[in-house]
């Protein structure tokens, strides 16, 4: 709950990625946050895999759902800072495993590979795309589409049953889809999102980490779209609102 999170779009054909360095899950995950403003600005561009990483996946626990080289690749971009890695070793011989270190080493040489896209250039481009200053959010039109499953989700619709109105509040929010689908250790279940109920799609939660994603504003003929929602309209005292 306490970790920090760093969403991360990475290219592993041109060895291309950009990392938002941000906050704790619930600071990143809402449609006003600059780090989802990267990540659907880059989306909007071309296809990239999507990985919204907080510092406990380098632990030794959440280190062993990871033995693919994609999913090594993916942890070794979204930090390339390891000079405590030989003192972690030393200090740690006596409850580490050797596995364990393997890893963290293999994940420091792949992190020396990656060409980093300026982070503070893309956001500006991002901001400026998306008109943030005055939206406060993401465009929430065309459809997200996994190339890697061949899936596709409805952006609209996924706002219009996201979507929540806070008294107090002269703007709309919601929680974006794209955190909740790509953080790899199924973090967000324990933040207990109000407004959950039988229609929303628990499935999906930390189901999407690592696969290609892209918004495109047409839905390739071969792809399967499938409803997404994870917090149902709520109204200004939270209770969710049937649609």
């Amino acid at each position: 709950m306490g970790q920090y999170f760093h969403p991360t779009a990475y290219n592993i054909e041109t060895n291309t990625c950009c990392t938002i360095n941000g906050y704790r899950f619930f600071a990143t995950c809402y449609n006003g946050s600059k780090e989802v403003c990267v990540m659907h600005y880059l989306l909007r561009q071309k296809p990239y895999r999507i990985m919204w990483c907080g510092d406990d996946v380098l632990s030794e626990h959440e280190l062993r759902s990871f033995s693919k080289k994609e999913d090594l690749l993916a942890l070794s971009a979204f930090r390339d800072d390891y000079e405590w890695l030989e003192e972690y070793e030393k200090d740690n011989k006596e409850y580490r495993t050797k596995e364990h270190f393997d890893k963290l080493k293999q994940i420091k040489a792949y992190s020396e590979e990656w060409t980093r896209l300026d982070d503070e250039d893309i956001l500006n481009k991002a901001l400026k795309y998306f008109d943030f200053e005055n939206t406060k959010s993401v465009l929430y039109s065309d459809y997200l589409i996994n190339h890697t499953k061949k899936l596709a989700i409805d952006l609209r619709l996924y706002w219009e049953n996201s979507v929540v109105s806070r008294c107090g509040l002269r703007r709309l929010i919601c929680i974006d889809l794209l955190p909740v689908l790509t953080e790899p250790t199924g973090s967000p279940v324990m933040f207990g999102f109000r407004g959950r109920t039988p229609e929303t799609t628990d499935s999906l939660i930390s189901a999407w980490p690592g696969d290609l994603l892209q918004i495109v504003d047409k839905v390739p003929q071969e792809y399967e779209q499938i409803n997404c929602c994870f917090v149902n309209l709520v109204d200004c005292n939270g209770k969710a609102i049937r649609k």
